[in-house]
């Protein structure tokens, strides 16, 4: 299992120019396509909904 520290400290020096730019894989690039192309993927669901649906 990969563990990831997210922390604030971790993340509050951190820029743009220390994020390395990679090419998209395959499952990424069809992801935003279908994103794209499908009208499901432009409705949203309201924070609230969402916050109601899960219980909190």
């Amino acid at each position: 299992m990969l563990n990831i520290n997210y922390s604030k400290q971790a993340v509050k020096f951190r820029s743009w120019e220390d994020i390395k730019e990679t090419m998209p894989d395959v499952w990424s690039l069809k992801m935003l396509e279908d994103m794209e192309q499908k009208p499901e993927f432009h409705d949203f669901i309201p924070r609230e909904d969402v916050l109601k649906e899960l219980h909190i």
